[in-house]
């Protein structure tokens, strides 16, 4: 990330937030520039990320999803990721919302086509398709003590 913010700030403004809302609100001029954003409230956009944007002497803005802060809860995108990562399997086969195979082992975008697919309007249930996922995975939710 180092490379990326240090190519960024060579070849592009790099706009703070306040430009940011002031060209929103048509406050000042259009400029091409570059507002970097991280949206997941992560912990290694603190530890890893704001060093090297603060060695760069540049800005970042930093969503936090708040529905979570002092909760358990985990972002669904997630809980598809623990289930799909802990799979011994090498493929997978969904019948909720239609009928499809995954290849875990040689498809590199295999979770990223799953959490797609979980965003579909046809996934209208969303826990449905949570437990098929994870019967086909072989992989559980549930901790084990």
């Amino acid at each position: 990330m180092d490379s990326q913010i240090g190519y960024l700030k060579r070849r592009f403004h790099i706009m703070t937030a306040d430009e940011a809302v002031a060209m929103a609100n048509c406050e000042t001029p259009l400029r091409a520039g570059v507002l970097i954003t991280f949206d997941d409230g992560y912990l290694d956009n603190y530890t890893l990320a704001f060093p090297i944007l603060r060695s760069h002497q540049v800005q970042g803005l930093f969503f936090l999803p708040t529905s979570f802060i002092g909760t358990t809860h985990l972002p669904f995108w997630d809980v598809i990721a623990y289930v799909v990562r802990r799979s011994q399997k090498k493929t997978i086969s969904l019948d909720y919302p239609e009928p499809v195979t995954f290849d875990l082992a040689g498809d590199t975008n295999a979770l990223l086509k799953i959490l797609r697919l979980s965003k579909t309007p046809a996934v209208t249930d969303f826990d449905r398709f949570l437990s098929g996922l994870q019967q086909a995975c072989g992989t559980s939710l549930t901790r084990r003590t």
